[in-house]
């Protein structure tokens, strides 16, 4: 709740890509692929498979300038387009696997490290918002999907609790996509993500010899 903007920024960040997952878990590959809000296109699925192009694109390509292009290849739009609930285990993976990629890519720069976007300088800073504003965004459109699918609704707290609206605990179906276990190790991913980050905050306040950050920090 009080912390470096950096330490805020990337816990928004988790919180949101961790929200996505669990709305994603337990499902089978042909559920996550159903386009269940008519007359849109969306689907799960699509929504896995976009945020790993919108994670890719921003973090790694455009300011990291790291040499990666599309990864769904030459169509621009076959994240929404080709969703295939076969290779969904596979996007899955993709899209957890650019996590961390992205995070690395970007570990030692700058908030205020800009590149060029369209003629104009664009800070590290507004890259994190545009994507938190992104997963926001389609994590609203989760949201209506998955009660769609299964009459899931709920959120995922801040620290990585699952709070369920209006749920009953369903056995996992054949070819889930994401098992209870999986979805349960989601609170380690972003606590673990969350305390190195503080740790780090707290070494650079002590560095500064700055009592008020280290408390921000804690």
């Amino acid at each position: 709740m009080a912390a470096p903007e950096r330490v805020l920024l990337q816990d928004m960040l988790d919180w949101h890509r961790a929200t996505l997952l669990w709305k994603c878990s337990g499902l089978t590959g042909e559920q996550l692929a159903q386009q269940g809000v008519a007359p849109s296109g969306l689907s799960l699925l699509g929504l896995i498979r976009h945020m790993t192009k919108v994670e890719r694109t921003w973090f790694r390509t455009r300011f990291a300038g790291e040499p990666v292009g599309n990864p769904f290849g030459e169509n621009w739009n076959a994240d929404f387009e080709e969703v295939d609930g076969a290779r969904a285990a596979a996007d899955y993976a993709r899209l957890t696997e650019e996590f961390r990629l992205v995070d690395a890519a970007v570990a030692h720069a700058s908030l205020d490290d800009v590149m060029d976007h369209q003629g104009e300088p664009m800070s590290l800073r507004m890259i994190y918002l545009h994507l938190i504003e992104e997963y926001a965004r389609h994590n609203g459109h989760a949201d209506l999907l998955r009660e769609r699918i299964d009459g899931s609704t709920g959120e995922l707290p801040g620290d990585g609790r699952r709070v369920s609206v209006r749920r009953e605990e369903r056995e996992r179906g054949e070819g889930a996509v994401v098992d209870p276990a999986e979805r349960d190790s989601l609170h380690e991913y972003v606590t673990a993500a969350g305390v190195n980050r503080r740790r780090r905050a707290l070494d650079h306040a002590d560095h500064l010899g700055d009592p008020a950050g280290r408390a921000a920090a804690r």
